[in-house]
């Protein structure tokens, strides 16, 4: 793994912040939201997750660094009625503003947790293990990945394998997926990687 070498916490949050202010991003977001939705919907269900979790108005999700909420609509669409999102810098009305390091929700809060921005957390470790804190035994993580990729402006980490992120989950897990996979949810080529797993029970 290689990280980007930040001077604080403060320092990375005004990074974020700086993207999440972009006239390009912000521009972006508004071109072809609805294709993107769909990219979701169509990510998810061949990911399995409709499958092994089939759609509920009960169950809950929480979709981290979701910052424009297409992930959350993509839940919503397919049937999720509690997905949800949290972002540093959120641009929608259902993605709130909070601190994925520090999540505000209870232990075994979730059924599914979703994150595409693991290339952009400050805190890999903490990251984990919040992800791991708030979902229930039994529930699942999905995890899009820019693997191997070349860190951008605003990335703060570059990962080479999905046992960087296994090992930092601090439980027992078992592996649905794990694979290479080319995904366009947002750039294309970016994100190349599917890391599904399901929390287990025991130690």
């Amino acid at each position: 793994m290689i990280r980007r070498p930040f001077a604080n916490y403060e320092d990375y949050l005004e990074r974020q912040r700086g993207k999440a202010e972009s006239p390009a991003l912000r521009f972006y977001l508004r071109q072809n939201r609805a294709s993107r939705i769909a990219g979701f919907v169509a990510a998810f269900t061949e990911a399995r997750l409709v499958e092994i979790a089939p759609p509920a108005e009960t169950l809950a999700v929480l979709c981290l660094g979701a910052r424009a909420g297409e992930e959350v609509e993509a839940f919503r669409e397919l049937g999720y009625g509690g997905a949800t999102g949290v972002d540093l810098a959120p641009l929608c009305d259902f993605v709130q503003q909070g601190d994925y390091h520090a999540l505000t929700w209870d232990d075994d809060w979730f059924d599914i947790v979703y994150s595409n921005c693991l290339d952009h957390v400050y805190d890999l470790d903490r990251f984990c293990s919040e992800a791991w804190r708030v979902l229930r035994p039994g529930g699942l993580a999905l995890f899009h990945l820019a693997m191997q990729m070349p860190m951008g402006s605003h990335e703060s980490l570059t990962l080479e394998s999905a046992d960087e992120i296994v090992e930092k989950l601090p439980g027992p897990v078992t592996m649905l997926m794990n694979c290479w996979k080319t995904l366009t949810l947002y750039k294309s080529g970016g994100l190349n990687y599917e890391l599904l797993i399901q929390k287990r029970t025991g130690t």
